[in-house]
């Protein structure tokens, strides 16, 4: 597990310093997505036994509103809220991933 949640900041810690070293919105786009591919190459890896599809759909909402924000569709506090909402869902909510009700 922590060999895994290293892996995934690394990626993270990665993609933001490159985020600011290429200041365009066109380089940001596909370091998003390269992200997107890293995250899905990890987890495919290390947890076959997750529903990788309901993962993968979460992850894709946020990088779909990371890639509007920075492109300046989106506001910055807009799109924070938005990926707010998708990870209290994804806790709270039905997403059945992570927390959710619970099967009888």
């Amino acid at each position: 597990m922590k060999n895994v949640t290293i892996q995934l900041l690394t990626v993270f810690v990665i993609s933001g310093i490159l985020k600011c070293i290429f200041l365009s919105s066109f380089a940001s786009i596909f370091i998003d997505l390269a992200v997107l591919g890293a995250i899905y190459i990890l987890l495919r890896r290390q947890y076959p036994y997750y529903s990788i599809k309901k993962i993968m759909l979460y992850i894709s909402g946020m990088t779909v509103v990371s890639i509007l924000v920075d492109i300046g569709i989106l506001r910055a506090d807009i799109g924070n809220l938005i990926i707010l909402a998708i990870l209290g869902w994804m806790f709270f909510g039905g997403g059945n991933i992570i927390g959710g009700y619970r099967r009888r």
